[in-house]
């Protein structure tokens, strides 16, 4: 069976309006890496969209990640 090396995915990330911009990054970044963490996986790459308005004072990011698929040793 020919298995894709990588895989890539789609998450959205709600934060305050009010986010610093300098902290966004860090912390649109760490969401990603805890909520794959829980699958067993990491994330080779990470990049997120413009914010979208989503409720009074919540911002929603749209983030596309990419993990490795590699088996575990």
């Amino acid at each position: 069976m020919n298995v894709p090396d990588t895989r890539t995915g789609h998450m959205d990330v709600f934060l305050p309006r009010a986010m610093a911009p300098a902290v966004l990054d860090a912390v649109i970044r760490l969401h990603i890496t805890s909520a794959l963490a829980r699958t067993g996986t990491s994330a080779t790459t990470i990049e997120y969209g413009t914010g979208q308005p989503h409720s009074p004072g919540v911002t929603r990011w749209p983030v596309t990640y990419t993990t490795d698929t590699a088996p575990p040793d």
